[in-house]
């Protein structure tokens, strides 16, 4: 019996733990490979993004290092609504390796406050 109890257990924890190495997070949370990261970001009303590829009413800026960043991206779970601005916390998942992609999951609002600037 104690045996049958150890090969149940044994194939359980390696199972969850193949999951973890294949794709980074146990079952239920999909995310792909690579790294994660909680970040502030802006989401501002800007046509910017509006003539690119995803087409999206809002520009994400970010304070990095070198300044301003400004980039074209969907943030998940995100309900942007146009004339407003937003400080979000997100987390931004990095696919291993040498790959660009890139995916951002809304965590909060911390901030939405009317569009003023041009």
């Amino acid at each position: 019996m104690s045996r049958l109890l150890l090969l149940v257990l044994a194939a359980l924890l390696t199972g969850c733990v193949s999951q973890i190495f294949l794709d980074g997070a146990p079952r239920g949370e999909a995310y792909i490979a690579g790294t994660a990261v909680d970040k502030r970001v802006y989401a501002i009303s800007s046509e910017v993004c509006g003539r690119r590829e995803p087409v999206l009413p809002y520009q994400l800026v970010e304070r990095s290092r070198d300044g301003w960043v400004r980039s074209c991206a969907q943030v998940e779970g995100f309900a942007f609504r146009p004339g407003t601005d937003y400080l979000l916390q997100v987390t931004e998942h990095r696919a291993a390796g040498d790959s660009p992609l890139v995916r951002l999951i809304l965590k909060s609002v911390i901030e939405q406050r009317p569009h003023t600037r041009n």
